[in-house]
């Protein structure tokens, strides 16, 4: 059976939906779509196929990248953990940065094209809800997807099923996409937020959308960016503290208050942060000890701390210890330790969490399986580890083929994604995923409606096809 499928329109906003929507899922999804059908209860007509045959992938040279990226568009902090996204990239998912680490949710796919003259390879790439992007080695962004709050950032509100370049953008370091807004960390240390905002995403003091960049107010020193699923975004900054702003109904914005800003405000009481990863009413932080604070939401215990209380300040994951990144998305996160094993909380319906059950779990338990992790991006209804080898294992929800293994069916174990190898980095968006390849290419698979495969096409992919390269 199908899960309902969101569809990113700005009634999901309001905090009536937003409810609506957790209570559906976590109580009554089945018998609702058992009456209606997944697809006519949310309006979805016409669902594309899924299509099994793999994509080739381009063997062509280029810059590997040496940082990570997760899961709703982030990329790695400087200490090389990574955290993401719906956002969120980074060696481990859910954080964007710009050095060291691994992939996750803020990543790309790119191949040695000429770019005005210039030959440029993906070296980041991050995946959203429903569109992704790529960080080129110049320091410029291409996204493609869905594009109705010109989340694309190229000055439109056209969908795109091939990479289009972000308008202006120059000097960026790592990226992150999430739901209807994607945000770019800049060299300066600054950032550059674009699309949907009125809850204040982008951060410069409006709730007016964007279709191309606008500078973040107030804020520098930055050297990570997550993008969260719901409209708040986080951005670590020098000295290991991190800044939120946008929606805040939950506290997501971990400032001890639950009212929303656009413009950044300071994480209670935190210190000593390596990476960050925003989900979508909830943000967690790996700190310098191998430890995870999380805030926010935690109706299905994705703050890790034993129990379904929110909280607006970061607390402790319960019982968690030598974490080397961490990856938030939807209702449950996953954090990579030393030992090269990976543990998750929260929600568990499809299997999120990897430990053979579909039992929520408000502590950490072990995903079933798995060694040799280097990365993980935790998606919106599954989650992928990056192994040593450069192969990549997935988990959860799979009516679209976002698994990568050819099927449509579920798993609540890691299974591997087919003829997929010399991966660098993995990001997770919603139904979908994108791995970067040795050779600076990208592969991508999953739901594909709006073109977030990004190889020209709307139709859905159970198994890795190529991104067009544009650059």
């Amino acid at each position: 059976m199908q899960r309902e499928r969101d569809v990113v329109t700005p009634a999901l906003r309001s905090e009536s939906l937003r409810r609506t929507r957790l209570a559906l899922l976590i109580a009554l999804a089945p018998a609702l779509c058992l009456v209606a059908g997944c697809g006519s209860l949310l309006g979805i007509s016409d669902l594309p196929g899924v299509d099994g045959s793999a994509g080739a992938a381009a063997d062509s040279g280029g810059v590997t990248e040496d940082g990570s990226s997760t899961s709703s568009g982030i990329a790695s902090s400087s200490s090389g953990s990574s955290a993401s996204s719906s956002g969120i990239a980074s060696s481990s998912g859910g954080t964007s940065s710009s050095s060291s680490g691994s992939a996750s949710s803020s990543g790309s796919a790119s191949s040695g094209s000429s770019n005005g003259g210039t030959s440029s390879s993906v070296i980041a790439i991050s995946a959203g809800v429903s569109l992704a992007c790529a960080l080129l080695s110049g320091g410029t962004v291409e996204c493609w997807g869905y594009n109705a709050y010109g989340q694309l950032g190229n000055g439109t509100t056209t969908n795109s099923s091939i990479p289009v370049a972000v308008s202006g953008l120059s000097g960026a370091t790592a990226i992150s996409a999430s739901n209807s807004s994607a945000c770019a960390l800049l060299s300066g240390g600054t950032v550059e937020c674009w699309g949907y905002n009125a809850d204040g995403e982008l951060g410069n003091g409006t709730t007016t959308n964007s279709s191309t960049p606008v500078a973040v107010s107030g804020l520098s020193g930055a050297t990570a960016i997550s993008v969260g699923g719901y409209n708040s975004i986080c951005a670590l900054v020098s000295g290991g503290a991190v800044e939120c702003w946008g929606y805040n109904a939950d506290g997501e914005l971990g400032d001890g208050t639950t009212t929303s800003s656009d413009t950044p405000v300071a994480v209670s009481g935190l210190s000593g942060a390596t990476a960050i990863s925003a989900g979508n009413e909830s943000a967690c932080a790996l700190l310098s000890d191998g430890r995870v604070e999380c805030w926010g939401d935690n109706v299905a215990g994705e703050l890790g701390t034993g129990t379904t209380t929110n909280s607006s300040t970061p607390i402790a994951v319960s019982g968690l210890s030598g974490a080397t990144a961490i990856s938030t998305d939807n209702l449950s996160a996953c954090a990579p330790l030393s030992s090269g094993t990976v543990e998750c909380w929260g929600y568990n319906y499809d299997g999120e969490l990897g430990n053979g059950t579909t039992t929520n779990s408000s502590t950490p338990v072990a995903v079933s399986g798995l060694s040799g992790v280097t990365a993980i991006s935790a998606g919106y209804w599954s989650s992928c580890a990056l192994v040593s080898g450069g192969t990549v294992e997935c988990w959860g929800f799979n009516g679209y083929g976002g698994l990568g293994n050819g099927t449509t069916t579920n798993s609540s174990t890691p299974v591997a994604v087919s003829g997929l190898s010399r991966v660098t980095a993995i990001s997770v968006g919603e139904d979908a995923a994108c791995a970067l390849l040795s050779g600076g290419t990208v592969e991508c698979w999953g739901y594909n409606s709006y073109g977030q495969l990004g190889n020209g096409t709307t139709i859905s992919s159970s198994t890795p096809v190529a991104v067009t390269v544009t650059w």
